[in-house]
């Protein structure tokens, strides 16, 4: 009969359907179930026969689901969603349903029918789709798409309730010179710990993206400035603790500058724009620690770009030239050398202070080819004075953070006294304490390779940072420079005396020399002689001169 064939026909379709398929009764219990469903859920047929389908859950699916399935299917409707079940073996799935009453000639529902589809690839598909549009793939963060678009909902919703809204942007200090020495690899390792650590301070209630290479961004909802500010305080602090990387303890601060809305901004952007300039206002102070957004900052911020991009051409346009700050032996009481000092004359700007365009040459990336210009000039003057019978003089030249942690800083630098044939040794390298005990290891090697060259090394600013005696005592050194906060009142001061008398100790205790700096006075300079200082440069002595007026100094024959 047609019907028998029409029977015959559904009965071959639900069997062979890829699909899973369920029927139940009116009170839920299964009385069909195809093929395709136990292969999916890993029961045969005999074992749900009878059964609730409650037997599939995994307990994930949320309450709600289950409410809204009923209220449709109480109504006579059909239902359509997903519910997150377990297999037999017990490994959960994602299942998309629809289910439809059957209802009976009287119009009662006489059964219930559920097509399934097991979505657990596709979901995780969508998931990974979704990860890779909002999610930064080494951090784990929102990426600045992600964060940009729930800047712009919070300021939103920050206007609609009146709530204040604040806007931290952290960029970590001088993370090139990670990446320069150690490799991208490495520092992609540290992105994620600090990104981590950030995570975990600021709580995953805090909206936190990783804006571009080395900048964080969070937002934080009605919290007061104070309490803000320790919270970032904590987070600064969190990040300047020594990472572990291949055997390496990594150790790097960060900037903080903090905008809120409505105060310092009416819009997301602006807010952005707002945090950002505080943040770079940390970076010219000394960078490490925090600011809150100030309207004088945009106005400083802005000549600090143009200057950024005047640096780059300041060297093509003969804007950058060097003067030389004398050096006296107290010992020999005779000039032995100078330091050499870069200036910047503007024809816009005039003097730029070396306080302000050094921080901006490391930031912009300009440092390094205005290091190289730095050394090839003292090269070349040595030369030129050599020549004219001046004397075995020696030139200090200072080395940024930035510079010294370029791989090819040693072979550069040898290359520029041979062109210019004059000695290593004729030549002083000045580095900070923050420079010298950066990376111990790989720093430690350098400077052992520059004084085997022949190159004099000398610590700048000490007892300025946090030194560390029994690793400044393995580094091949040849002086130490006493920072001029200790000299300023050494002559009244009993514990810059102490100090003072301290450095010149220890530095004869391990072999090195020393010299003051900053010394104005005669009483200061018979002092320090008194005290065994070997050296000093000042205005007592003599001003910065030009090339010229440095040449008339020492008094070179003709």
């Amino acid at each position: 009969r047609r019907q028998d064939v029409t029977i015959l026909r559904l009965s071959e379709a639900l069997e062979q359907s890829p699909y899973p398929v369920l029927i139940t009764d009116s009170a839920a219990r299964i009385q069909y179930a195809n093929p395709s469903f136990c292969r999916v859920s890993g029961y045969a047929a005999a074992e749900v026969i009878g059964r609730n389908p409650r037997l599939l859950r995994s307990g994930l699916t949320p309450v709600a689901t289950y409410e809204a399935l009923w209220r449709q299917l109480s109504a006579g409707k059909p239902w359509q969603g997903e519910f997150i079940n377990r297999r037999k073996n017990g490994a959960t799935y994602t299942e998309r349903t629809a289910i439809y009453p059957i209802l009976d000639r009287n119009g009662k529902v006489s059964n219930y029918v559920a097509h399934k589809e097991d979505v657990t690839l596709q979901k995780k598909a969508e998931e990974r789709i979704l990860q890779l549009s909002h999610y930064d793939q080494l951090t784990g963060l929102l990426n600045k798409a992600a964060f940009d678009a729930r800047l712009i909902e919070a300021v939103a919703g920050a206007a609609r309730e009146h709530e204040r809204l604040s806007l931290v942007w952290l960029d970590l200090d001088n993370f090139k010179a990670v990446n320069d020495s150690l490799g991208h690899m490495t520092g992609d390792e540290l992105l994620v710990k600090l990104a981590n650590r950030l995570r975990r301070i600021l709580g995953n209630e805090v909206a936190l993206g990783r804006h571009s290479g080395d900048a964080f961004v969070a937002i934080f909802r009605n919290v007061e400035q104070n309490q803000l500010a320790l919270l970032v305080r904590e987070a600064l602090d969190g990040l300047q603790v020594p990472a572990t990387i291949d055997d390496t303890q990594l150790s790097i601060s960060a900037s903080a500058g903090i905008a809120s809305y409505p105060e310092d901004a009416a819009d997301a952007a602006s807010l952005a724009k707002a945090a950002e300039v505080a943040m770079y206002r940390v970076k010219q102070e000394g960078r490490n620690g925090l600011r809150f957004y100030a309207p004088d900052m945009q106005e400083h911020t802005s000549r600090s770009l143009q200057m950024s991009v005047g640096l780059k051409q300041a060297i093509a346009n003969g804007e950058l030239h060097l003067m030389f700050q004398p050096q006296l032996s107290l010992v020999e009481d005779r000039l032995i050398g100078a330091e050499a000092l870069l200036r910047w004359l503007h024809p816009q700007w005039g003097n730029v202070p070396p306080a302000v365009f050094i921080p901006l040459a490391e930031q912009g990336g300009a440092i390094a080819e205005i290091g190289s210009w730095v050394f090839e000039q003292v090269a070349l003057q040595l030369a030129r004075w050599r020549q004219a019978g001046c004397g075995d003089l020696v030139i200090a030249v200072n080395v940024s953070a930035v510079q010294f942690s370029q791989p090819d800083f040693v072979d550069e630098t040898l290359a520029i006294v041979h062109r210019a044939g004059v000695p290593p040794q004729a030549i002083e390298i000045e580095l900070t304490e923050a420079v010298a005990l950066r990376h111990p290891e790989s720093v430690a090697q350098k400077i052992e390779r520059l004084h085997h060259e022949g190159f004099r090394i000398s610590i700048d600013d000490f007892g300025t940072g946090y030194s560390s005696l029994a690793y400044l005592k393995r580094l091949s050194l040849d002086k130490i420079k006493i920072d001029q906060s200790f000299v300023r009142d050494v002559t009244t001061d009993a514990d810059d005396q102490a100090i003072v008398t301290a450095i010149v100790q220890m530095a004869h205790g391990l072999g090195l020399s020393t010299i003051a700096e900053g010394v104005e006075t005669e009483a200061q300079a018979e002092f320090l002689r008194n005290k065994g200082c070997d050296a000093i440069q000042g205005y007592w002595y003599s001003r910065p001169l030009d090339p010229a007026g440095f040449e008339a100094l020492l008094d070179c024959p003709r």
